[in-house]
């Protein structure tokens, strides 16, 4: 059975991840190009970004709530969807901000990378499969369908 603080957390992580993941790395970019007065200059982009981080926790925050009224959900299996979405958007939040700072420090002479944008826009997709998928498996192996 769920506790009301397990779910407590997982509501705080819709809003703790697109913080962490949004700002901090927009924050820490702004940083290390030494330019710190930049940022916070264009929030749109931020709280859009924000938006997309917190779709998958958000979906398994609703889920999590409504399931856990009509069946017993393992805490474990909740857990490792939510730390798998977690070390997604950390990789892809990551490569972003190495992708950023390799184009502003070697200027290739190239534009924006478009696939690294397609993806960051897809992201609450396929992190949301992903992270379904991790709790449809532990639903599975509970119920005893190996």
């Amino acid at each position: 059975m769920i506790s009301p603080a397990y779910k407590y957390f997982l509501w705080s992580l819709v809003i703790l991840a697109p913080t962490i993941f949004v700002y901090l790395q927009e924050w820490l970019f702004w940083r290390v190009t030494y330019r710190p007065e930049r940022f916070g200059e264009n929030p749109i982009p931020q709280v859009e970004r924000a938006a997309l981080v917190a779709i998958p926790f958000l979906i398994l925050a609703i889920r999590v709530s409504w399931k856990s009224q009509f069946q017993d959900i393992k805490k474990s299996t909740v857990l490792s969807a939510a730390l798998l979405g977690i070390t997604l958007n950390f990789l892809l939040y990551g490569y972003a901000f190495y992708d950023g700072y390799v184009y502003w420090r070697d200027r290739p002479g190239t534009g924006a990378n478009i696939g690294l944008g397609i993806l960051m826009l897809l992201s609450p997709i396929w992190i949301s499969l992903v992270m379904f998928g991790v709790r449809r498996t532990g639903s599975a192996k509970k119920e005893g369908c190996n």
